[in-house]
């Protein structure tokens, strides 16, 4: 019997985002590679300073690793900004460049990371994905979207400490008042802040939310983190039971 699709399906599969899961492990992997290329652009890096951020980025792609991205994250942060020269005479201003800085390094971060999951969605949900193309493109349609999620809110993020760093100035005399220095004072004052702030909105919708949910949504909520806390454990099970079926495999 010929089925046919509605025109939300039929708009998922003439999507240019939803490829097949090697297709967009290799578009997302190339497309933070460029990002990454970019980004270097905005560092001073020595030829040991490079070669450590290209090694530790071809090793977060290549064995899907999260902690090499991160390393790369915050040695190119740390190399931006907290070994930036400071002049207490003249406080480090904001200027266009870091915004295009933080800009490039969220989108970055984001491709890597989306990266990073759906590596695990795959390994997760098809651990016995072949080599054959056929296999490919017959998960295409189920495969989740390569832009999927939030990206919209890489923006509003700019945007938003953007307007944090204008809120909270420079102060120089913190130097004095608390023997730190202004950016590291200003540092601790942005952190506390957004500290609190997510505490305190967190707390509050999650009050809300509790206070209306019914016994169904209740117990849903309970089984989402229990089974949050029961994957955290079983991952690395699955991942070593999936190294030694390939093993298995190609012997």
């Amino acid at each position: 019997m010929e089925t046919t699709s509605t025109p939300r399906n039929r708009r998922a599969i003439q999507s240019p985002f939803r490829l097949a899961p090697r297709q967009t492990l290799a578009t997302l992997g190339i497309a933070a590679g460029i990002f990454g290329l970019w980004l270097i652009q905005f560092e001073n890096l020595n030829i040991f300073s490079l070669t450590m951020v290209v090694a530790l980025f071809l090793i977060g792609i290549w064995f899907k690793a999260g902690w090499s991205i991160y390393l790369v994250i915050a040695t190119l942060v740390l190399l931006r900004f907290a070994f930036a020269p400071y002049s207490p005479i003249q406080p480090v201003n904001l200027i266009w460049m870091d915004l295009l800085f933080a800009g490039v390094a969220i989108v970055f971060s984001g491709l890597c990371f989306r990266f990073l999951e759906l590596a695990k969605f795959i390994r997760a949900f098809h651990p016995d994905l072949g080599k054959p193309a056929m296999a490919d493109r017959e998960l295409r349609f189920a495969f989740p979207s390569m832009l999927g999620g939030r990206w919209w809110l890489i923006p509003v993020a700019v945007l938003g400490a953007t307007a944090l760093l204008f809120l909270i100035p420079h102060d120089g005399s913190s130097t004095r008042r608390y023997w730190i220095t202004p950016p590291a004072a200003r540092l601790i004052f942005i952190t506390f802040f957004l500290f609190f702030f997510w505490f305190v909105c967190r707390s509050v919708i999650a009050l809300l939310m509790r206070w209306r949910m019914e016994p169904e949504q209740a117990d849903i909520q309970v089984r989402s983190m229990i089974a949050g806390e029961f994957w955290v454990d079983q991952f690395p099970v699955e991942s070593r039971r999936l190294k030694i079926r390939s093993r298995n495999i190609r012997t």
